[in-house]
């Protein structure tokens, strides 16, 4: 079974990160129209300027509350705190870059080539930009919650096929090879997956001509390798203590200490999976597309859902429901969606019957109350119809048409842009907010802002880039949530 977890198309990994990558497009926006009412002067923005001037592109927001963005005239990435105060250069990006974000921790790929090799830079508030590597291959790279250690690939070949696992300090100090030539870096079965969970550092890698990952532990400090499954699945959950690893191998759903030892087998016909209930219990898929969850310590499975299960969305915050998927276009990235238990057996409720659905921010409220999914999507435009699910009553509320993305915010709130339309060399949308647990109607926050907005690490403020004029009230700001 698939795990898939929404940003604004899938991405398939255990230990999430975001990533963006992007092709320059030097020049500024076209001042004097709103993209999609061209006849009305500009709506002046709102909240707190925290950059002023220029064409600017959001790419991500760090726990510890920098924007980071890039501007589209140099194609420098920059960071700038959103309390306010002056910001910090990161790297010059070039035409091809991709930016990943890992809590505090800022990775950028300059000047990157077709097979997604490129010099990399790490950065941090407290350190600021250092290089790591003149060769190093996108997205591959972790970093721990604190900041203080990250994982990253370095002298990869041309086509990013080979290369050294390193680890180092979070500034890119006491650089240490722990795994030299990983193979089939760009094959499934054999991506450099990474990340960080209590004391170790974990990483999946494949021997020359393997087809199938070993996945490592690495005790902190002193960086003691432990192979934990061998011929496994390129994919993982840990606890949230950091204790234990869930994957799948020929012996079916596992769990394994992550400082080293004999595997349980939590269900011979299982797949991957993730761990839930503080890492107590496991919801999986089976080789007959079924969906089953079952204890880790005393293993016995219980069945969701009996077949037809292809993939899994998401769990809710609170763990009491799964949002899934039968069948995924691999091309368009849509699919048809269902929710069920994640607790007891039961028949799933059909969210969508077609494959005209996705998950394009977040798949739930922040307080659990509500599920969150598009359909009607439109993958050209990139738009869809955004709704929403009471899960006490099972009922349902069309949103809003033509929204590219949806965060969760506060509570019940939610933040989401519509009315997009593409502009001179950029896409705007407007940005408004629902209370999904008051009903009425949403409330327009800012009007025809730049299309990528993000929230901050409270989720009680968004911030976004305008542009629709080339004068001072261009730039970055900051703006509460209602």
């Amino acid at each position: 079974m698939i795990i898939h977890r929404m940003s604004t198309r899938p991405l398939t990994a255990a230990l999430f990160a975001t990533l963006l990558a992007g092709c320059g497009t030097p020049g500024s926006d076209p001042g004097g129209t709103t993209g999609g009412n061209p006849t009305e002067s500009a709506t002046p923005p709102v909240g707190t300027q925290v950059h002023v001037g220029g064409a600017l592109t959001m790419r991500e927001v760090t726990s510890d509350g920098w924007a980071i963005y890039s501007d589209n005239a140099t194609l420098t990435l920059h960071a700038v705190p959103i309390a306010g105060g002056a910001p910090q250069d990161i790297v010059a990006l070039g035409n091809d870059f991709a930016v990943s974000n890992w809590g505090k921790v800022v990775f950028a790929w300059s000047h990157k080539s077709a097979a997604g090799v490129g010099a990399l830079t790490v950065w941090t508030a407290a350190s600021g930009a250092h290089t790591l590597s003149q060769a190093s291959l996108a997205p591959w790279v972790a970093a721990s919650t604190d900041g203080s250690h990250i994982l990253y690939l370095d002298k990869v070949d041309a086509a990013g096929q080979t290369g050294d696992l390193v680890t180092a300090g979070g500034d890119g100090s006491s650089p240490k090879v722990l795994l030299t030539a990983l193979d089939g870096l760009q094959n499934d079965g054999c991506r450099a997956l990474m990340g960080f969970a209590g004391t170790y550092a974990l990483a999946g890698h494949c021997d020359a001509g393997a087809k199938q990952v070993t996945i490592s532990s690495f005790a902190m400090p002193s960086w003691t390798r432990a192979d934990l499954a061998t011929n496994a699945a390129d994919n993982w959950s840990t606890d949230p203590a950091g204790t234990l690893l869930l994957t799948a191998t020929s012996a079916g759903t596992i769990v394994v200490p992550l400082a080293g030892g004999a595997a349980t087998t939590i269900d011979p016909t299982g797949g991957t999976g993730v761990l839930v209930d503080n890492g107590k219990s496991a919801i999986y898929g089976t080789s007959a597309n079924a969906l089953r969850r079952s204890p880790v310590s005393a293993p016995s499975p219980t069945t969701l859902v009996a077949s037809g299960v292809g993939g899994l969305y998401a769990v809710s915050p609170d763990e009491k429901s799964v949002m899934f998927y039968k069948d995924l276009d691999p091309v368009h990235l849509v699919s048809d969606m269902y929710l069920t238990s994640a607790a007891t057996a039961g028949a799933p409720m059909t969210l969508s019957a077609t494959q005209t659905a996705g998950v394009f921010g977040d798949p739930f409220t922040a307080d659990a109350s509500h599920a969150l999914y598009s359909t009607e999507v439109d993958p050209m435009l990139q738009t869809s119809t955004l709704n929403t699910l009471a899960l006490s009553t099972q009922t349902s509320k069309v949103v809003a048409h033509d929204v590219s993305v949806v965060w969760a915010a506060t509570g019940a709130k939610i933040v989401f842009s519509d009315h997009y339309a593409f502009s001179g060399s950029r896409g705007h949308a407007d940005v408004r907010t629902f209370d999904t647990s008051k009903g009425g109607d949403p409330t327009l926050i800012v009007n025809q802002a730049d299309s990528e907005i993000f929230l901050s690490p409270a989720h009680d403020q968004i911030i976004y880039t305008w542009s629709l004029e080339d004068s001072a009230r261009a730039g970055l700001y900051v703006a509460p949530i209602p």
